[in-house]
């Protein structure tokens, strides 16, 4: 029996069981890919089959839809995989000032009280004052002055 690699152009002789290994998983992809109309290999040439679809000349689209081709839904109205798409002009948008509050916020809660940011993050962890304030090496008392202080003035210039 022969196995062909295509990227040598030859074919190599190899017994029966590394064979069947060999194109065991080839034959699978191609008959997934012809079942759902990608693959349109003639049998003469299955020998040929290496899974690299995107090069092969018996490629085809088969059963993938363009985004604006109609289908129905569920009340029998036409609708396009386009209409269901969310406008990402408008979401990016967003995105970005958002990153950019933030970036600033993080700035100025640093400007106001240096190493706050990191006691704010471990209280979004789940850990208690007492366990923040040891962690960063502070009483407990100085590090709630320090988070009302800055959450008062955030608020006040940003909200």
């Amino acid at each position: 029996m022969k196995i062909y690699i295509r990227s040598l152009n030859k074919s190599i002789e190899v017994s029966k069981e590394a064979h069947d290994d060999y194109y065991r998983d080839i034959n699978a992809y191609r008959r997934t890919q012809q079942n759902h109309g990608r693959c349109v290999c003639p049998k003469a040439d299955y020998r040929y089959c290496d899974m690299d679809c995107w090069t092969c000349k018996y490629r085809r689209c088969g059963d993938t839809l363009s985004l604006d081709c109609p289908t129905s839904n569920d009340e029998g109205d036409e609708e396009t995989m386009l209409d269901k798409m969310v406008d990402e002009a408008s979401d990016t948008a967003e995105i970005a000032a958002d990153q950019l509050l933030l970036e600033t916020l993080i700035k100025r809660m640093d400007k106001l009280a240096p190493g706050i940011f990191r006691a704010f993050e471990l209280r979004q962890n789940g850990l208690s004052d007492t366990e923040i304030a040891q962690e960063l090496d502070i009483p407990r008392t100085t590090l709630l002055s320090r988070m009302k202080k800055v959450t008062a003035t955030l608020t006040e210039e940003f909200f």
